[in-house]
């Protein structure tokens, strides 16, 4: 009985569908007029002239030297001196490019292993990276 009901109620509504698509579309209000700027960024042809240019604002990355990373990610170093916890925004030096996205890296005389992602040369990624590790942390009370 459901069924039936539901399977009538359909019919109905696509029947009376059509009036009310085609009153809407008697109704439809166009887009609102382009603004001269509008219109002329989008001409054909249209170049921003050399003040325009210069006032888009360029992101300019501070990067670390050569061979100078800066961790993302916290680790773990174990040596023959013990265990050095490395923490995002602290400084290593590249010692060689390894296969399979990995680089051998030193910190405090203690060699180790980290993937490229975990290491970044950008001093803007590392310095977040520092601000989120140090807001992490829960001081004793």
């Amino acid at each position: 009985m459901v069924f039936v009901v539901l399977a009538a109620l359909g019919y109905i509504g696509y029947e009376e569908r059509e009036p009310v698509l085609a009153f809407l579309a008697s109704k439809r209000l166009a887009s609102p007029p382009a603004t001269p700027a509008e219109t002329a960024a989008t001409a054909p042809g249209f170049t921003p002239d050399a003040a325009a240019r210069e006032a888009i604002p360029r992101v300019v990355h501070e990067h670390a030297p050569p061979g100078i990373f800066y961790m993302v990610d916290r680790a773990k170093v174990t040596s023959s001196t013990g265990v050095k916890a490395v923490s995002p925004g602290e400084e290593v030096k590249l010692l060689e490019r390894l296969p399979g996205g990995k680089m051998r890296v030193t910190v405090d005389h203690a060699d180790f292993t980290v993937y490229n992602w975990q290491v970044t040369d950008d001093m803007e990624i590392a310095r977040d990276a520092e601000r989120r590790f140090l807001g992490s942390q829960v001081v004793p009370q």
